[in-house]
């Protein structure tokens, strides 16, 4: 009889390919899948994503035995491997797929013949912004993002409207785009208001608050796992000694033919003093109050310690409160904004945005899972790592300095991958050396290249602007332009259009492209991300890719 092991030899790599992680199936004795076990031994990964790869790992998990259950019969074909990424990427637009009827299927097919068809040879970049709930408020839920929404008096079939060829130019995503609600059906249109952001950046801006809320929690948890030891550690350790201290007591007892339930050594002492010792009792008995003692000293060294360690960490225990305060305060809006998805077109490309953790996008027959979480989660740590993080008002100062811009960072980054912008982005570790000293040795030609055009990253004083400053377009711009943008740890913009030269020492064999070669090649001095023109990032640290996104 076949088993899951058995089966799933052949989807392994489709997986990976899709979720852009390691993945490892793990099996029971039978042959029964047990576990998906995600990122390889890339521990910091686990342990700051845990809950993030947990729900990745069960719904893969889910869709591969749904599949086994149905394709078990058949033999193996190529195709198979299509249709399981298919699977994998409906359940995560939909939670509830596959027990949702075939209008969802239907509807990204038909997703999938519009964003590969042109207008006066221009490739569609229509929109769409679903609402999977009924109970949501779709007038007040646009209302409260200055959207303009024109409710249809009854709903249609997507079809009705894309048998217009004009449809394919009006929809845009910028400034007008079909509301569907959880039928998949049309209900309206919504337009953006004079004067304010396209719709496109407003709907992929919606998960901003709770964004930056993790970027918090996860500054404070990288200090917690850098300063402070292991809590488990302590509680291991006075577990034991208690548990050894119990055993003094109870052997005395036995000795001693007591039968009550103390558990005090000083009363139990009394107790068998009463009852009178021989010398060797008494030499016994000694002996045990010794070790009992010493027990004790070790545990209250141990107390003091941890004392100390609190008292530390109160100060980052209150700050942590205050996050989860603004997260009490913030799920309402979140546990609605789980409600709501934006789709959009690019490139002939399709992007859908059902939460903020991750995009799933479909290019030339393929889709792919793009988690988001995993370079919020390195860029954070990253940057708060430059930093000696010494003392806790140090931290937390420097955590709500560091938050705005990582977070800008953040969705910078994201706003290119979505745009199939290729672009190379370096972020310059913490050196005594001087930044210029730095490019002499990162650069191809030992200086900086882009002199003449300086004053665009620059302020009025001449000093780098900060990406807090920056213009959104004019880094997608820069960042456009062949070579990569140099910041330093604070996240100033320092140049761009830089040539990166090559390090003869970096193993460079495995990867092809001038771009790539060039972040493995800076990963030396810096944090080297990667974007490609179909929006897959990678990122290089120390001279070695840490994910791929």
């Amino acid at each position: 009889m076949q088993t899951h092991k058995m089966y799933f030899t052949d989807f392994e790599d489709a997986v990976s390919q899709f979720i852009g992680l390691s993945v490892i199936l793990d099996y029971n004795e039978q042959g029964v899948l047990s576990n998906v076990i995600l990122g390889g031994d890339e521990k910091e990964l686990h342990e700051t994503n845990k809950k993030n790869i947990e729900v990745i790992s069960s719904s893969v998990k889910a869709v591969l035995i749904n599949f086994y259950d149905s394709h078990k019969n058949l033999k193996f074909r190529p195709i198979f491997k299509q249709l399981l990424t298919e699977e994998l990427a409906y359940s995560f637009i939909d939670r509830s797929y596959p027990e949702i009827d075939g209008t969802f299927s239907y509807f990204i097919e038909n997703l999938k013949r519009l964003c590969i068809k042109t207008y006066e040879s221009e490739s569609t970049e229509m929109g769409f912004i679903i609402f999977k709930d009924a109970a949501v408020d779709v007038h007040e839920f646009l209302d409260r993002r200055d959207l303009k929404y024109t409710p249809l008096s009854s709903p249609r079939d997507l079809e009705y409207f894309i048998e217009d060829k004009q449809t394919l130019k009006i929809v845009d995503s910028k400034s007008v785009s079909f509301v569907i609600n959880f039928e998949y059906k049309v209900i309206g249109f919504v337009q953006k208001t004079k004067n304010k952001q396209s719709i496109i950046d407003i709907m992929m801006d919606r998960h901003r608050f709770v964004e930056e809320r993790d970027i918090k929690v996860m500054s404070h948890d990288y200090y917690v796992a850098s300063q402070i030891p292991d809590y488990s550690s302590f509680s291991e350790s006075l577990t034991k000694l208690n548990d050894m201290q119990k055993e003094v007591v109870n052997e005395l007892k036995k000795e001693h033919e007591i039968n009550n339930d103390e558990t005090d050594i000083n009363q139990l002492t009394k107790q068998i003093e009463k009852k009178g010792l021989s010398e060797e009792q008494e030499i016994q008995l000694i002996k045990k109050l010794i070790v009992y003692v010493l027990l004790l000293e070790k545990e209250k060294k141990i107390l003091e310690e941890q004392t100390d360690i609190f008292a530390k960490e109160e100060t980052a225990t209150l700050y942590l409160a205050d996050l989860l305060k603004e997260k009490i305060q913030d799920l309402q809006n979140e546990k609605e904004l789980k409600k709501v998805d934006f789709v959009y077109f690019k490139n002939k490309q399709i992007n859908w945005s059902s939460s903020y953790e991750y995009i799933i996008s479909y290019m030339n027959g393929r889709w792919k899972l793009r988690n988001y979480f995993v370079l919020r989660s390195i860029l954070t740590r990253f940057v708060m790592s430059q930093y000696s993080l010494s003392n806790i008002p140090y931290t937390i100062e420097k955590i709500n300095y560091s938050i705005p811009r990582v977070l800008d960072l953040y969705n910078l980054v994201k706003r290119l991958s979505e745009k199939n912008i290729g672009s190379l982005i370096c972020i310059l570790r913490r050196s005594p050396q001087k930044n210029n000293t730095i490019f002499k040795a990162m650069l191809q030609d030992g200086k900086v290249s882009t002199e003449k055009y300086r004053a665009i990253v620059q302020t009025e004083n001449g000093h780098p602007i900060n990406i807090r400053s920056c213009d959104p377009y004019l880094f997608e711009l820069i960042a456009s332009i062949d070579g990569a943008i140099i910041l330093d740890y604070k996240l100033n913009i320092l140049s761009f259009a830089e040539m990166i030269g090559s390090r003869p020492n970096a193993s460079g064999g495995v990867y092809r492209g001038a771009r790539t070669l060039a972040a493995l090649s800076a990963s030396y001095y810096a944090l080297g991300l990667k974007i490609s023109e179909d929006g897959d990032m990678q990122l290089f640290e120390n001279e070695r890719e840490i994910a791929r996104i």
